[in-house]
């Protein structure tokens, strides 16, 4: 079968349906199209969550109202209390699996997806998504698919029939799928290298205060400020995720709600070919 990958999505704000095949696939048009599946899966993921976007938004809003640059994030972070923004959040969660949980106020998977899209908030005003529509998708679905060197992926959900959390795991699932390709079709792989080797030093499980150790070292060490806005972006990404404080969902978390629902472990980074 030739190389190729393919993005569909046909939601009422967002459509696309965009590709390469054959001899158009190049490595600069897979990292474009690996980069517009990551605008239009940060776009819609919130979406679909069990939680009140507005009411957190707003809340984001009103801590932040002059946040402009990353080292204006770290300092409004590590002014945070955890305990104090979950009580702050807890009245937008909308666990319909456990509504006791909510009101009860003991914290569940719900606290921890709101909790992150208050990260969210915050981080996507240092970087908007920026992704518009183009193409009419021949279905109502969401279909992220490719066979690139080995790297088969198939990704779908149709948008007619199924549930929200199935739509959102899928969204989860596709990120988690292609987030370990950046390094791989971008290139700069000693911007890739330390930021491996910063985040090894940094066990993955949930921290905040370890989090404002990782983010102030990964700052002192440049990682934060790179001429290329998307190392940027990707940096602060993968070191908010990595202590537990994804601005984006992960699969480990959506099995905490539903855990029903079963998404694969994303395989680890694959080395340039």
């Amino acid at each position: 079968m030739e190389e190729f990958i393919l993005l569909q999505c046909n939601f009422p704000d967002l459509q696309i349906d965009d590709g390469l095949k054959g001899a158009a696939v190049t490595d600069s048009g897979v990292l474009a199209l690996l980069e517009k599946t990551f605008e239009a899966i940060r776009k819609k993921t919130y979406d679909f969550a069990p939680i009140d976007k507005n009411g957190i938004s707003n809340l984001a809003a009103q801590h932040a109202p002059k946040m402009r640059t990353i080292p204006d994030f770290i300092t409004l972070l590590s002014g945070l209390k955890p305990g104090g923004l979950e009580a702050q959040i807890l009245p937008f969660c909308r666990d319909d699996r456990n509504p006791e949980r909510v009101s009860e106020k003991k914290l569940s998977p719900v606290t921890d997806i709101a909790v992150d899209y208050f990260i969210c908030c915050l981080y996507e005003k240092l970087f908007p998504v920026k992704v518009n529509s183009s193409g009419k998708p021949p279905k109502k679905e969401f279909r992220f698919a490719s066979n690139l060197k080995g790297w088969v992926v198939i990704r779908k959900v149709n948008l007619e029939v199924a549930e929200k959390k199935e739509v959102l795991a899928c969204l989860v699932h596709t990120l988690e799928s292609m987030e370990p390709k950046f390094a791989q079709y971008r290139g700069g792989t000693a911007f890739f290298t330390r930021l491996d080797a910063l985040l090894a030093k940094y066990p993955s499980r949930k921290s905040f205060g370890k989090l404002m150790l990782l983010l102030q070292e990964a700052s002192k060490e440049g990682l934060l400020s790179q001429t290329d806005s998307f190392l940027n972006k990707y940096a602060l990404y993968k070191l908010l995720a990595q202590l537990g404080y994804s601005p984006y969902l992960t699969g480990e978390l959506l099995e905490g709600i539903y855990p029903e629902l079963k998404i694969p472990k994303p395989r680890g980074r694959l080395k340039k070919a």
